[in-house]
């Protein structure tokens, strides 16, 4: 097998099952933003509405562990965002900080410190 293939071919998405007691005691399987999603998330925490930004994460990073299918989409962005807030940034937290390499959170702790910043 070629380098390229070796590395086009690696399992190299971070993940981890997560408890979430407030949620009545459910499981989720969070898994790292791929190259795509993480491109998409620095042009949300970069623009100037930034109040869909834990829904976003989770729409691109919460699974179901038994079927590993995407649990939340983009029509669940604003019902979401009605969840308890505490939770939804835990849960962001983990997969911009753990999961991710911990660039995004940088990013956006930034922007929660001057909301006027372009994110550069």
């Amino acid at each position: 097998m070629s380098l390229r293939d070796t590395i086009l071919q690696a399992d190299d998405i971070a993940e981890e099952v997560v408890d979430v007691p407030e949620w009545d005691g459910v499981k989720i399987l969070l898994r790292a933003m791929n190259g795509k999603q993480h491109a998409q998330y620095i042009d949300v925490v970069t623009s100037d509405d930034t109040a869909h930004r834990y829904a976003d994460i989770l729409i691109n990073s919460a699974y179901d562990p038994d079927t590993r299918d995407l649990l939340f989409d983009p029509a669940d962005r604003d019902a979401l965002m009605e969840k308890d807030g505490g939770v939804l940034m835990r849960l962001s937290l983990i997969v911009i900080r753990e999961l991710s390499g911990g660039d995004v959170a940088d990013v956006a702790e930034e922007l929660d410190e001057n909301p006027t910043s372009d994110g550069s």
